[in-house]
């Protein structure tokens, strides 16, 4: 899973008819790196050799790509992996069509747990500032999130999500963690930089911490 900012989708289907999302990355040989003539995307050059790459712009995962891309793809051979690759199919309409690139803010490859709690960090700050809403239960003063369906008594810290169902004691404490659904923080209980899965309950006293490169993830026992 990756997030770009919602201001780059909004980009994106405002450059019909073909047009791709791109991030700038300190390690492109890492990623299917951008070969650019002017704002348009030449080729992708899958994980190019370190030092050989053509720029410092990667695939961020977000398209729009007309019916053209059908046709591309009846024509893609599997790679010596064996797998169909999407940018197979990109390079053979960029060969043709002009396919314009949307520059990102940011970009979050959100495979790890440090990536998501980071994730959660910069949807709120956007929500706070207007770009997006959430919906019932944000707190931009905060900012945080409470689902409306949650009895939350204690303390929630900025940078917190507490989803649904969710029940937390008024001397529970949550600390930059997300709490998903149908979580229970019992009393004095104290959470902080961690995940707390679906079910999970924290007994009486528990502290339960995990820290910014390695959040906790909680599962019911």
């Amino acid at each position: 899973d990756v997030l770009i900012p919602p201001t780059s989708i909004r980009s994106l289907f405002e450059t019909p008819p073909t047009a791709v999302v791109a991030a700038r990355v300190p390690d492109p040989w890492n990623y299917g790196c951008l070969d650019l003539e002017g704002p348009f995307m030449r080729r992708v050059v899958e994980k190019p050799a370190r030092g050989s790459e053509p720029s410092n712009l990667v695939l961020a995962g977000a398209y729009l790509l007309d019916a053209r891309v059908a046709e591309a793809c009846r024509k893609v051979l599997p790679s010596p992996r064996g797998e169909y690759e999407l940018t197979d199919a990109l390079n053979a309409i960029a060969s043709t069509t002009p396919i314009s690139v949307v520059t990102a803010d940011y970009w979050i490859d959100a495979g790890r747990p440090s990536d998501l709690m980071e994730s959660l960090r910069l949807l709120l700050d956007e929500a706070r500032r207007g770009v997006w809403s959430p919906g019932e239960g944000f707190r931009p003063d905060v900012p945080a999130y409470v689902h409306p369906s949650s009895e939350v008594l204690g303390y929630v810290s900025p940078y917190s999500a507490v989803g649904p169902s969710s029940y937390v004691d008024p001397t529970a404490r949550v600390f930059r963690s997300c709490l998903v659904s149908d979580v229970t923080l019992l009393e004095r209980s104290k959470l902080s930089w961690s995940f707390a899965c679906p079910g999970f309950t924290a007994p009486p006293g528990s502290v339960l911490a995990g820290t910014p490169s390695s959040p906790r993830i909680l599962t019911p026992s």
